[in-house]
């Protein structure tokens, strides 16, 4: 039986995603970009399971890393400090609070897959946008060269594949950046802005965004032609079998169904951008749009009428029985069998015209 995997995030309503700070004059950015991994200015502080669980103990850990970091950073000139937590009772200060709350934040609340955004230097350097890749582990440290052989607790990282410069972000996601705390949680209205840039594809808020890549694109608009009415045909498939309209949008040839069914008001945009190479992007206001036009385009550039009517859909990057993936798969399986062959087929047609023109192609993995 073959396989399409759609591949594709569904990001959910408790997704964390984070601002953090590379430490005074951004002193730990290169060791984040070049480990993987991100830190707090906390050096020789020891985050067990019973310190996290503890916050007065906590707080004597903070307290002992002030004073470790203090002396490294005045040249070892004063006696060297305790490295007994014990020893220290801190100030219940403003200061404090807040850096217990970072702690807690970076190895406590963060999960793996959330997202952490580093501002960069300046206006026209890229951004860092990575996600968590593991459960934070106590024995993950670094040592930082000013602190000499101080370990430091560390998240591990996997930056993302991106270039986003300040200057392209909202004033607000910039403003955000710039902020000097040391971790902060990004608020849900400018999260969509986010997602927008670290991933081509996602499910997020009950909608999507869907891209297909046209890598073969040199600057012909014709050629973009037959994939936009490719994606278009699926997407008012789509529509039809929503409103129970399935057998008389079959009845249609290809560009009546299109005219006939393409239901604007399903999208929030459906858009090009083409410089060589390129791609299309839908923004579907329904979850599962966005990936049952995936699946339609992955097949009908892949495999034949049988195969793709008889076709395991999953994505490895969900959960099995994910809501959108339910509906996404319910829809391909019964546009599919009312399809027919001669109908496929003529959609294989101008997939490969699509393919040929501008180099039409999705994230779906097709196993034959």
């Amino acid at each position: 039986m073959s396989k399409l995997d759609l591949a594709t995030r569904i990001i959910s309503e408790d997704h964390g995603v984070w601002a953090m700070f590379p430490g005074r004059g951004k002193k730990f950015l290169d060791s984040f970009r070049a480990n993987s991994v991100v830190f707090l200015d906390v050096p020789g502080i020891s985050l067990t399971p019973d310190v996290l669980a503890d916050d007065e103990l906590l707080k004597k850990h903070i307290g002992m890393a002030r004073s470790v970091q203090s002396w490294h950073q005045n040249k070892k000139v004063d006696a060297e400090p305790s490295r007994n937590p014990a020893d220290y009772n801190p100030r219940q200060t403003r200061n404090l609070i807040s850096a217990l709350g970072n702690v807690r934040a970076l190895f406590d609340t963060a999960e793996v897959g959330d997202l952490i955004l580093v501002a960069s230097r300046d206006m026209y350097e890229p951004i860092l946008v990575g996600e968590i890749r593991t459960p934070f582990d106590p024995e993950d440290v670094i040592n930082f060269h000013i602190y000499d052989q101080e370990t430091i607790p560390v998240r591990r990282v996997r930056w993302l594949p991106i270039r986003v410069l300040r200057t392209t972000l909202s004033k607000d996601l910039s403003n955000l950046l710039s902020n000097q705390h040391a971790i902060l949680t990004v608020r849900k209205g400018l999260r969509a802005e986010i997602y927008n840039f670290s991933y081509n594809s996602y499910v997020y808020d009950g909608g999507g965004r869907y891209q297909f890549d046209g890598l073969r694109y040199s600057k012909n608009a014709l050629a973009t032609i037959p994939a936009i009415q490719l994606i278009s045909y699926f997407v008012a498939a789509f529509h039809a079998q929503q409103i129970g309209e399935l057998n008389q949008f079959n009845a249609l040839s290809v560009c009546e169904a299109i005219n006939n069914y393409f239901e604007q008001d399903t999208l929030n945009y459906f858009q090009m951008n083409f410089n060589s190479p390129g791609w299309f992007t839908l923004g579907a206001k329904i979850a599962a749009l966005g990936l049952f036009v995936a699946a339609g385009v992955a097949a009908t550039g892949a495999l034949s009428y049988e195969e793709a009517k008889n076709a395991n859909l999953s994505n490895s990057f969900a959960m099995p029985q994910n809501a959108c993936m339910v509906t996404a798969e319910q829809s391909y399986r019964v546009i599919m069998d009312q399809m027919g062959a001669a109908r496929y087929n003529e959609l294989m047609c101008m997939n490969q015209d699509a393919q040929a023109g501008v180099g039409l192609a999705t994230s779906v993995m097709v196993d034959k």
